[in-house]
């Protein structure tokens, strides 16, 4: 009998490896303040949500890429938020990242932010 390698994983869910405690922005949050919570907190993500709603995502990489200390969450943004439920199947999530070459997807549950996964946190599969 032959078993597939990817047979494990397949039945792990999005849950198990996503950070459940997600610090998040208000779109109003100026790239100086971004980048302190980020340094503070050592994370290199932070959805932006306002009036409840995730609105966008923030990374490392759109801060770096500012110059004006200034400008707003908002701003800097990306509104197309790649999100997934925590039921979803991790090999999914990875799918996802590979395909659009992202490396984190915001997990939601009836559109209320409940977690965070990043590309790192797949190494606890390995």
């Amino acid at each position: 009998m032959t078993r597939n390698k990817n047979e494990g994983v397949t039945k792990v869910t999005v849950e198990l490896l996503m950070t459940p405690e997600v610090v998040t922005v208000a779109p109003q949050t100026t790239v100086a303040e971004v980048r302190t919570q980020m340094i503070d907190e050592g994370i290199s993500a932070l959805p932006v949500v306002g009036g409840g709603e995730l609105l966008g995502i923030v990374t490392s990489t759109d801060v770096i890429r500012t110059q004006d200390p200034e400008l707003t969450a908002a701003q800097i943004m990306s509104d197309h938020v790649f999100t997934l439920p925590p039921y979803a199947k991790i090999d999914v999530a990875a799918r996802l990242m590979r395909n659009h070459g992202i490396h984190h997807v915001v997990i939601t549950l009836h559109k209320e932010v409940v977690g965070l996964l990043a590309s790192y946190d797949l190494l606890a599969l390995i």
